[in-house]
Order: structure tokens, then sequence, then C-alpha cells
């Protein structure tokens, strides 16, 4: 079950499925949007199923989780994402939970049961909170199947916070109710799991943690223009959960030091213009410098150009951008507060808002080229440890166990 697909979510999915169909898994993805230039015979579209509910206003019986809940705010007033139906507005012109998703992800649920019917599966696997409106209707029919959450982030992640309002609330309220009434919980990370178990009550014994991966092909020349001098590397959606705020703290301290450093931060989100404002007010625009959104091709040429790759978040569930760079042979440091940690033991942290740690790593490694070569190699010892395929045989051997 899978409403959005896109972005690292999709990724993920992709790899996922790749592997576990290389186990000799029969697997099929539910999407509720027309496929685009996608020839899997896995993927299906539920898009004309899920527009004919939607019109119904179809409800998922005993479930409460209102319209008005979504009402427009300026959480993440630009922030792109793909339409759940293919048609309608510019994805850059959306929020990032329209207004109409409750009564899309009931929708989605409908047409998922209609499609389960004809079909028998050892397992169900959703993704993440908007996958919770199928699991209740499908907990409620009478030939109900074992139903996994495979959660990538919580509420608690993309909002860092324990005060909730609006949409934030919704969203965790049911989180906060389903997750630990489904037949177990995957978690991407130790720090995901913990949050699952201290925060949302699931039982640790109905966890399990599969460690993520990344399928990435580095890039053998970066930009030309970018490739002097010393470059500390961000790529990421500019979200507060990302630590954006932070690294500009952290860049400020750092320029006082050395004004040769540039700050090269990739990608886009609804922070890209008040971060440009303070770049401006602080006189750094000459040394930290926005992209915008990059596709794949650029972002892989980017990473060539980065001596330093950093993850500065307060809260992230893992992080498929570091093993990217540790591919492209950047050296990564990070905050304690990220997932990837439990595959790339090695990286040097810090606390995400501890500016002056952050700044001193920065320079110390941008300083000891010995070094940094030294981190480098060492994280990729580590990368090369992870096995995604044991990771991924973690699902079979849990179902074949229950069988």
């Amino acid at each position: 079950m899978f409403p959005v697909y896109a972005g690292g979510l999709g990724i993920l999915t992709l790899d996922l499925v790749d592997e576990l169909i290389k186990q000799g898994v029969e697997v099929k993805v539910l999407i509720p949007h027309k496929k685009k230039n996608n020839s899997d015979p896995y993927v299906i579209s539920l898009e004309k199923e899920t527009r004919k509910y939607y019109k119904k206003n179809a409800r998922v019986p005993g479930f409460n989780f209102k319209v008005d809940h979504f009402r427009p705010t300026n959480r993440n007033p630009s922030a792109s994402v793909p339409s759940m139906f293919s048609g309608g507005k510019s994805p850059s012109t959306q929020n990032l939970y329209p207004n109409q998703t409750p009564l899309l992800t009931q929708a989605f649920a409908f047409a998922a049961a209609d499609y389960l019917k004809e079909y028998d599966f050892d397992l169900i696997i959703g993704m993440d909170w908007m996958s919770i409106p199928t699991f209740v209707m499908l907990k409620n029919s009478s030939d109900a199947k074992p139903f996994w959450f495979y959660v990538n982030s919580t509420e608690l992640d993309r909002t860092n916070s324990n005060k909730f309002t609006g949409t934030a609330k919704a969203i965790f309220e049911i989180e906060e109710q389903y997750f630990p009434q489904s037949d177990r919980v995957v978690a991407i990370s130790s720090i995901t799991k913990n949050i699952l178990v201290e925060a949302y009550k699931v039982k640790e014994s109905n966890t399990l943690v599969i460690s993520n991966h990344v399928s990435f092909s580095p890039q053998t020349k970066g930009f030309p223009e970018l490739d002097k001098g010393k470059n500390v590397l961000f790529i990421g959606r500019l979200a507060p959960q990302k630590g954006l705020s932070f690294l500009l703290d952290t860049a400020e301290r750092v320029l006082s030091f050395d004004r040769s450093v540039k700050f090269l931060i990739a990608g886009d989100g609804e922070l890209l213009a008040d971060a440009v404002t303070s770049v401006c007010e602080r006189q750094l625009e000459n040394n930290v410098l926005f992209t915008g959104w990059l596709n794949m091709e650029q972002k892989r040429q980017l990473y060539r150009s980065g001596d330093l790759f950093v993850m500065p978040s307060p809260s992230e569930p893992f992080g498929l951008t570091p093993l990217e760079a540790i591919i492209s042979g950047v050296p990564v440091i990070s905050s304690k507060s990220c997932g990837f940690l439990d595959v790339i033991p090695s990286t040097p942290t810090f606390d995400y808002h501890d500016t002056h740690a952050f700044a001193e790593l920065i320079l110390y490694y941008l300083q000891n080229p010995q070094k940094s070569k030294e981190l480098i190699q060492n994280q990729k010892e580590d990368l090369a440890k992870h096995d995604w395929s044991k990771e991924v045989a973690k699902i079979l051997y849990e179902v074949n166990k229950n069988k």
C-alpha cells in the first residue's frame, strides 16, 4: 500500500520490492494514482477505483479522520509533492497534505479492499500513516490478512514537537491509535524503533528494525566552477526537520574562522525563502550558495564537488543522502539524531543544537585532508558490511515463522 509514490520513500519502496522479488516473493504495489513512465508489472494503479469512492465521499466505518483537520495552513505552503490523482494542480503549488487528504486516503482504502478480494496474500505492508485508513478497513474484514506498518517517519519526526495542533495533531493521534494495533511494525532505524516504543507504545517485541539501503551510482566529475576551495555540502528538503537553521548558524561560525569555505545547500522546501533572507542579512551570500531542487544527475555531480557532507537534522529517521555521499567518496559528519548511524557507526557526531561542536568538526576535517581520507575509508568499510538482502530477509523469516 503506497499512497504517494515519489521521493525517498518511492526509492525505498522500489529497492524493497526488487529485493523481495530477488528472494522469490510475488509482490504487488498498490498506488492510488496513474502510473507514469513505469512499466513494472508489479505496480497496480487503483486510480479509477479511488476516484469512484472519492466522488461517493466514502468513509471507512469506525475511523475518525475529519476533513477540517486539514484546512490549509502555513505549515508547508510550498512543499512539492505529487497529487494523489494524476490530474489537478501542479505539484509545486500544493500543500504537503492537501485538504482532501482524509477523503483520498479513505477512498484508496475502499479501492484496495476491493482489489484484495480477488487475490490472496500472506502479508500486507502499509507505508507510513497514509495507509492507516486501509489498515482499519481491512482489519474489520472477515478474512483479514496480517498487516504490517513500515514506518519511515512519524509525525514526531516531521514536526519535532510534542505540542501538536491542526493537521499534525490529527496525524499523530491516528498514528498513536493504530500503529500499536498492527501485527508488526517495521522501523527503519533504532531511533525510529525507540520513538515507536516510547511515544507510541508499540510493544518492543512487535517491532522489527530493517535498516535502509540505497542503490546509487556515483558520478566521476563534479562542477568545475565549484571544484576550488573547501566545499561543505547539504542535500535535503528545506524543512525544520532537517536542521537548516542550525546549519546556517554553524556556517556563520565557520566563516568567522575561514572565509575560503563554501556551503552548498541543495534542495527545495518551505524554509528556502527565509534561509536566503537570513544569509543575506548575515552578509554570507558569497559563501552560502543555494542550488534549489536538483534532479538525480545534477545531484550525483554535486556530490563530486563536495569535500564534506553534513547532516544537522534534529530528527532524521534514517537519511539516504549520507549513504549516497559516502558512495561518492565524500566523508560525512552528522547530528546524533540520525538513523543511518546504525549502518555507518564510524561517523563523527554532534548534538544538533551544538553549533560550536558542529563548526569544530567541519573545520577539523576541512583543515586535515589526511583525517578526511581516513574517515571516508572507514565509512566505506562500514557501508560494505551493510547487507540489504539480509535486512529484507528478516521479513520473510517472520512471515514463514508465523505460518
